[in-house]
């Protein structure tokens, strides 16, 4: 079974990004398989990640709580309603 390692600091400032990135990063150096989540509504994590344009993604975690708090039907294949850019395909993630 899977770990589940959290990164949290409710102040800014306090290297959470830095953290996780080289974390991941070395965790995934080690063979082991990593999914960075990044539930910061700024995106420095996705940015870091080298997504230039973290905006431009066209599903998030942001997008699938807004789909699930307003009731419509949780949608990962780019079809949803509230999505402001591209969205993934099948083979994108």
């Amino acid at each position: 079974m899977g770990k589940v390692l959290a990164i949290t600091n409710q102040k800014g400032g306090t290297a959470k990004t830095t953290v996780a990135v080289n974390l991941g990063v070395g965790m995934v150096r080690e063979g082991k398989k990593v999914l960075l989540i990044d539930a910061d509504p700024q995106g420095s994590l996705t940015a870091s990640l080298g997504y230039v344009e973290p905006d431009d993604i066209g599903i998030t975690l942001a997008t699938v709580m807004e789909e699930i708090m307003n009731d419509e039907e949780v949608n990962l294949f780019g079809n949803s309603s509230s999505q402001r850019g591209r969205g993934c395909t099948s083979g994108e993630y």
